[in-house]
């Protein structure tokens, strides 16, 4: 998106994208019904998460843009089974 702001205005871009992923889905899972997460409702998780994803790394000037957000393996923790 912006390879100044990716060089020079986060200290590490790397840390900042994974934590700043993790964040996003746990909104955006948490917000979720189970069902959705592990059925039909995984594409507009996606779409979601891809879109807070972006709205956090622009607040950051992070220089990063989001092409695709995918969910590979939803597995619930144990208690949730």
């Amino acid at each position: 998106k912006d390879p100044i702001d990716f060089l020079f205005k986060v200290r590490d871009p790397q840390e900042t994208l994974r934590d700043s992923a993790e964040s996003a889905m746990r909104e955006v899972v948490g917000s979720s019904t189970i069902d959705q997460a592990l059925t039909q409702g995984r594409l507009e998780i996606q779409t979601r998460a891809q879109a807070l994803l972006q709205e956090i790394l622009d607040s950051y000037q992070s220089g990063l843009h989001v092409t695709t957000v995918k969910l590979q393996d939803v597995t619930p923790p144990g208690p949730v089974q």
